[in-house]
């Protein structure tokens, strides 16, 4: 055992068998020894995070083509530095695939119109944008715009309307700003600029000299049918026959009867023609009767007893004429 007692200068090499004691050491347990640049002796704790068993020797970094990699590998200690390469960050990775602003917004789309009006300096003051021929923009004040799209500064002050009368306007006059609102006045438009000058149907068709196609209506005043005029009521048709038995079609005005037998003539319903003419001769020598007894003959009153018989050559009445009272058919006159 060495004892050391105070200060002591070990000059030369110590050489210790055996345990040996600092007595002038402290701490205690497992600890190591340490020498300062003067050459005094101290113990410290043994740190738990000392040399290890890893197997790490080397450590290198790669990178993206955006960055360079300085101090790699790193074979014992060292920094691995990332600097920016100068290459861009591509699209895909969320970059713009360019180097400088101007290729950045062709490169996401701009065209060559949005990049001239993206760039644009800012404006002290409210301007119209122009977009020129050559796809640049420019920036226009109120009256260089008016003068651009040919417009005039004007000078009016108010705005009226009118209209004609099938026609209201309100709103009418704009002095400022305002709506010019027209709409049907409920007078009628006229037949002369195209209307029918009348508020209703009736009205409409006899301004227009039209009739109705399912209903009785009096036309009134005077009115000109540029063309022939075909209804049920007053067809007039002339029938020629020779036959014994005859249908007459509600347009039939005129019968032409040469027959020698004697002819059975079907008349119209009476009650849907009042007032209905109907002129029947005979040129030969049979006798005409109606189908049914619905004949007035001349020497009946209107209210009298019905016949069948029409004409009776033989007894010189070859012609006659009946007239629908809206029951029967009246002989209103014949002859020979």
């Amino acid at each position: 055992t060495l004892g050391v007692t105070g200060a002591a200068t070990l000059s030369s090499t110590l050489a210790v068998t055996g345990e040996t004691t600092l007595s002038n050491l402290s701490g205690s347990g497992t600890r190591m020894v340490t020498a300062s640049s003067t050459g005094v002796l101290s113990t410290q704790t043994i740190p738990s995070s000392g040399g290890g068993t890893g197997t790490v020797t080397s450590v290198a970094l790669s990178a993206p083509s955006i960055f360079n990699v300085s101090g790699s590998p790193v074979t014992t200690s060292g920094t691995l530095a990332l600097t920016y390469s100068g290459n861009a960050l591509p699209l895909a990775n969320g970059g713009t695939g360019a180097t400088d602003a101007a290729n950045a917004r062709i490169t996401l789309g701009g065209t060559t119109s949005g990049i001239s009006l993206f760039t644009l300096t800012n404006s002290v003051s409210d301007k119209f944008i122009k977009v020129n021929s050559n796809n640049t923009i420019t920036l226009l004040n109120a009256n260089d715009t008016r003068t651009a799209i040919g417009a005039g500064t004007g000078s009016v002050t108010s705005v009226g309307m009118t209209v004609p009368s099938f026609l209201s306007v309100s709103g009418s006059p704009v002095t400022s700003s305002g709506t010019l609102a027209v709409s049907l006045s409920g007078v009628p438009l006229p037949v002369l600029n195209g209307g029918t000058g009348g508020a209703n149907e009736a009205d409409a068709r006899n301004n227009l000299g039209a009739a109705c196609k399912s209903c009785t209506e009096t036309l009134t005043g005077e009115k000109t049918f540029e063309s022939r005029l075909k209804t049920t009521a007053l067809e007039r048709v002339l029938v020629n026959s020779t036959g014994t038995s005859i249908t007459l079609g509600t347009g039939v005005t005129w019968l032409n009867i040469h027959q020698d037998n004697t002819v059975t003539v079907t008349l119209p319903n009476a009650a849907s023609y009042p007032g209905r003419e109907i002129f029947i001769k005979n040129s030969g020598s049979g006798i005409v009767l109606s189908a049914s007894s619905n004949i007035i003959g001349m020497a009946v009153s209107f209210s009298g007893s019905t016949q069948t018989a029409i004409l009776n050559p033989g007894g010189n009445i070859r012609f006659a004429t009946l007239v629908s009272d809206g029951t029967n058919w009246i002989i209103m006159q014949r002859g020979n």
